[in-house]
């Protein structure tokens, strides 16, 4: 399961140049990745640098967050560190489709509360 949130990772983060506005706008908010299946993750991010990934099934992934550069870095507990770029100027209510890591379609949105 940890693969497919980091897929989900990979497609929610992908090739724009950083900046810290999307990720401000997820602090007290939810992100939801649906993949093709309609299977979702939802990841809760705080400004502590911390984050939780929720996924369909209902376990649980629990990390650090950092923006290194023009990446978005996340090393959930245990795991080593994975850094993606991401999409910035994205708020509450904005939705947006990408692609994950292995080319499938996942729609992302940023959801008011948690």
């Amino acid at each position: 399961m940890k693969t497919l949130w980091l897929g989900i990772a990979a497609a929610i983060l992908v090739a724009m140049p950083a900046a810290a506005d999307t990720v401000d706008s997820t602090y007290g908010n939810t992100l939801v990745a649906t993949n093709a299946k309609g299977e979702t993750a939802h990841w809760f991010i705080d400004a502590d640098n911390t984050f939780k990934i929720v996924g369909a099934d209902g376990k649980e992934v629990a990390g650090t967050w950092k923006i290194a550069g023009d990446k978005f870095c996340i090393t959930p507990a245990g795991s080593p560190e994975n850094c993606f770029t991401y999409v910035t100027g994205k708020n509450v209510g904005d939705s947006w489709d990408v692609r994950d890591g292995a080319g499938e379609a996942v729609k992302v949105s940023i959801v008011s509360g948690r």
